[in-house]
């Protein structure tokens, strides 16, 4: 069971996500920054698993590096990169802006690095989800050179929002998080 919550103040955002498979899988995610001309611009990232320390993501834009703790070691930030969190929204930012897009990269910092994630879109489909019958476009990041990947379907009618993630990792673990509700405030 999962919950994504997304809050807007002005021109800050912060997002936070918890997964919870009982007994099996515990984490969670925060993003923190603002919102830019060209989308969001994370600031901070935070990622916990089980009982696991958390890991944690700077953004220092003024000296474009991204810093990862508790490792201390840092890495270039890329124009329009993007934490593993806020790239869920700034899919559908991509997507409204570039319709005709059918293949795209964006760069992403992840608890311990950074990479590229290129993303080929695969169409329209209509999901049958715990929240409803719901029309949605694919996106899916092929498996990386360890064998992880990632599946998101975006809805147009619900602000291009994501419905459906699945994930799958190198050791065969598949995390598949569907919409059971959405509650959209005006």
């Amino acid at each position: 069971d999962g919950v994504v919550t997304y809050q807007r103040n002005g021109d800050r955002y912060r997002m936070t996500s918890s997964l919870r498979a009982r007994g099996i899988f515990d984490a969670e995610q925060r993003s923190e920054g603002s919102i830019g001309r060209d989308g969001l611009v994370p600031h901070a990232f935070s990622h916990r698993s089980g009982n696991r320390p958390p890991l944690a993501v700077d953004f220092d834009w003024n000296e474009r590096r991204v810093t990862f703790s508790p490792s201390g070691t840092s890495e270039p930030a890329q124009p329009r990169m993007q934490d593993r969190l806020s790239l869920l929204l700034e899919l559908g930012r991509v997507l409204r802006r570039r319709p005709a897009a059918t293949l795209f990269e964006l760069p992403v910092a992840g608890a311990r690095n950074t990479s590229s994630y290129r993303f080929e879109l695969r169409g329209p489909e209509t999901l049958e989800l715990p929240a409803g019958r719901i029309d949605a476009v694919k996106l899916e990041r092929p498996a990386d050179a360890r064998g992880n990947r990632l599946e998101v379907w975006l809805a147009p009618a619900l602000c291009w929002l994501p419905v459906r993630v699945r994930y799958a990792d190198d050791r065969g673990m598949t995390i598949d998080q569907r919409l059971k509700g959405a509650n959209i405030a005006p």
